[in-house]
């Protein structure tokens, strides 16, 4: 819940979900459209390559040092509302604050996906703190491109959580399952130019600042900018995601950080 990954126009690749890439002041929050065709990707490593069907489907939970990843569920919707449903937390997201009905119906549907199986899909894990139980955000992997294995991430936390690094820890996670499960070659997070916590989260996990588009999109009635950050497939076992998502496989504690 980048992350995200922004509002949402029709087909475009740091990502948001029908209405989720990367933005905002406070803790980052980063949400990112559709569609595109391509030759077909084949299993590789729980995820996929080209030449095959498409799937993802991690074994749940996902866990990194301090927090535990999973599909969200109908029982998580009076969490997701301390932080989904406050309009600090959604000023530069593709939504407006949500509702427990717009929560219902949203978990009714792609929000509770535990699987991506088709391009244009969404992938969202709740956040949990493992020692506390708390659910502190979300994070989500869209699939955005089969011919071209592209992805985007997206991304909100709580605004009291801010600084503590666990959207360091969580994204980290999820570009793991990008990369390293899905087969990814390039993954993005798009932002809105104000976000800036967003974007130094962004660049905190070794993502490639590559554009700055100016009013490039109409969000909640203005003309604003778009800043693009990407990583490659090449780039990933060098950066200092995958350094965080190696130490939460290990012995070591997370170390907190901004984010």
């Amino acid at each position: 819940m980048s992350i995200l990954r922004p509002r949402v126009p029709p087909p475009r690749s740091l990502a948001r979900p029908p209405e989720v890439s990367s933005g905002r002041r406070g803790p980052p929050t980063g949400f990112p459209g559709p569609d595109a065709t391509g030759p077909p990707l084949v299993p590789h490593g729980g995820g996929v390559r080209h030449g095959g069907g498409v799937h993802l489907e991690p074994t749940y939970p996902v866990d990194t040092a301090r927090l535990v990843l999973r599909p969200l569920a109908d029982t998580d919707v009076d969490e997701l509302l301390t932080y989904r449903g406050r309009a600090d937390v959604c000023r530069y997201l593709p939504f407006e604050p949500m509702t427990r009905e717009t929560l219902r119906a949203r978990l009714g549907a792609d929000l509770s996906r535990s699987a991506i199986t088709a391009e244009g899909q969404a992938l969202t894990l709740g956040v949990r703190v493992r020692d506390t139980g708390r659910l502190v955000g979300d994070v989500v992997l869209f699939f955005r491109s089969q011919e071209h294995a592209r992805g985007e991430i997206g991304y909100a936390f709580h605004p009291d959580v801010a600084g503590r690094g666990y959207a360091s820890e969580a994204c980290s996670a999820l570009l793991g399952l990008g990369f390293d499960q899905l087969g990814l070659h390039r993954v993005i997070a798009r932002l809105d130019s104000r976000n800036e916590a967003s974007a130094r989260l962004a660049a905190r996990l070794g993502m490639r600042r590559e554009a700055h588009f100016v009013r490039s999109e109409m969000a909640k009635g203005e003309w604003v900018d778009q800043l693009v950050f990407a990583m490659l497939a090449e780039e990933w076992p060098g950066s200092a995601a995958h350094r965080v998502q190696q130490r939460g496989r290990g012995t070591a504690p997370g170390r907190a950080t901004d984010g």
